[in-house]
Parts: C-alpha cells; sequence; structure tokens
C-alpha cells in the first residue's frame, strides 16, 4: 500500500516538524505539500481527491472548514490516519470525526510536541487523548503538567540554554479535567 501524505502544518512548529515531515519522511512514499498551508479549502480537496492522500494531519479550525464542503466529510473518511490537534474541538466537529481514522492529539513545543494521543475514530468535545511518553497531573488550580523523556530539556535565554530538571513537573497553561475516556479541556 502506497502512503501519501498531505502536509500542511508549519515545518518550522514541533508539531510540524516532528509528527509531520519527521514522521512521513520515515514513513511514506511521498509527500504533498500544500502551497497555500490549508488556507485555501478548495485546493485542500483537489489535493486529497488528485493525489489519493491516506495521512493528514492538521488543527480543527481548517478540519472544519473541509466539513463544510460537499465532499468534506467522505474525503476525511478515505484517510487511513492523522493527527486533529493544537486547539479544543469542538462537538460538532467530534461528531464528525468519530466516522474517521483520525485521532485527536495535544502537545505543546515544549514537549516536542506531545503530550497526550487519542485513538483511532475517537473524538468528543474539547478531548486531549491520554498521557503518551510523559508522566501528567493536574495541580491545584486544575492546570495540566508534564514531565518525561519528551520534555524539554531547557529554555534559550540570552544566547544559553536556561537547564530545566530532568523531574520538575512543566505547566501547560492549559486547563483540564480528567474523566474516563481520558483528559479533557
Amino acid at each position: 500500500n502506497k502512503t501519501s501524505v498531505l502536509s500542511i502544518l508549519p515545518w518550522t512548529h514541533c508539531f510540524g516538524l516532528v509528527l509531520d515531515l519527521l514522521m512521513c519522511t520515515l514513513h511514506s512514499d511521498m509527500i504533498i505539500r500544500d502551497p497555500e498551508n490549508g488556507k485555501k479549502v478548495e485546493l485542500l480537496v483537489d489535493i486529497i481527491s488528485k493525489y489519493e492522500i491516506n495521512h493528514f494531519s492538521s488543527v480543527p479550525l481548517v478540519v472544519e472548514r473541509i466539513l463544510k464542503n460537499e465532499n468534506g466529510i467522505e474525503l476525511l473518511q478515505k484517510l487511513q490516519s492523522g493527527i486533529i490537534g493544537g486547539a479544543p474541538i469542538s462537538k460538532q466537529v467530534a461528531e464528525k470525526l468519530r466516522t474517521t481514522k483520525l485521532c485527536v492529539g495535544y502537545g505543546q513545543t515544549e514537549a516536542s510536541p506531545g503530550i497526550c494521543l487519542g485513538e483511532k475514530g475517537i473524538f468528543f468535545e474539547n478531548y486531549i487523548g491520554y498521557p503518551l511518553g510523559c508522566e501528567t497531573r493536574i495541580n491545584k488550580n486544575g492546570e495540566l503538567q508534564f514531565k518525561g523523556n519528551n520534555a524539554l530539556v531547557g529554555y534559550w535565554q540570552a544566547g544559553v540554554i536556561d537547564i530545566i530538571p530532568q523531574d520538575e513537573w512543566i505547566s501547560t497553561g492549559d486547563i483540564v479535567q480528567q474523566k474516563t475516556e481520558g483528559l479533557f479541556f
């Protein structure tokens, strides 16, 4: 089976660099780069159809735009994989994504970029998945924190890396809840 990837995420950001470009370079036969970075839905729909794309990672806003196209849901259902992350997912979009093989992902640049990942086709409103590659906890203010092997080494400050101890909890700034299905914004 040929693996064709549609890449719209910026390769200068960890989500685009690590989860899109790096993984697809290692595991794909063809990477198609959208010259408009997902801004023109008609172009995305054409690319997905023309190149028989079967992997696509995106942010929820672009997925919402694709779903407004008359063939949008069918195109997303043909995909074999992809991660949707970077922002909360609405109830309406989550309901439609349940019929796909896509999964939710959550991370931050400080986590290279992943903290949580969901299973294919498992979507709920504001869902971010289960911890992957790190430990998580919710502090007394409800903020998600993480630590582990995928956490950053430190912050670049005035030409020097300010090292963070490996066992230090890193705050995400996101308020979350733990439910049976996993973590939610």
